[in-house]
């Protein structure tokens, strides 16, 4: 999803913010002229947004959420909120979640392009993020797309 014909980030609200935190969830919703034969429709949008790392970093949300909770749970792969019900432990960096696995092989192989593993000291690592240690098998998880399997 991108950015809706005739946003301006200049007329978005701020809706809600995560106390203590650099995260924020922006709307907008306005009349849009399509065309004549089309007409005038509602649209809008909404995106969660935050500093992290010293990164500035877009989401964009269904334009119906209004708080930075539902915005950063509709973000997170499905398996990692299964995981958390379930009492494994998860871990992030940026856009990849870390999911302790009870059966199977790692899939850090299947990782973004953007992340590498060193196998040896169990790290994950990004320019960006830095380094997090892993101290348990994992399956790797993106809210972008699932790096491996969703099956584990």
């Amino acid at each position: 999803m991108g950015i809706p014909a005739g946003w301006q980030w200049n007329k978005a609200q701020v809706v809600d913010h995560a106390p203590g935190q650099q995260i924020w969830l922006v709307q907008r919703e306005y009349r849009h002229d399509y065309s004549r034969r089309a007409g005038t429709w509602w649209v809008g949008a909404a995106y969660l947004t935050g500093i992290e790392d010293g990164q500035v970093w877009v989401e964009r949300v269904s334009r119906h959420i209004t708080t930075v909770a539902e915005a950063a749970a509709a973000i997170t792969p499905a398996a990692v909120h299964r995981a958390h019900t379930e009492g494994r432990q998860v871990l992030r960096q940026g856009d990849v979640w870390l999911v302790e696995l009870r059966r199977g092989q790692d899939n850090f192989d299947a990782l973004p392009s953007s992340h590498t593993f060193d196998v040896v000291r169990r790290m994950l690592c990004h320019r960006q993020h830095g380094e997090l240690h892993v101290p348990f098998r994992a399956r790797a998880y993106s809210n972008l797309n699932v790096a491996g399997s969703w099956g584990d």
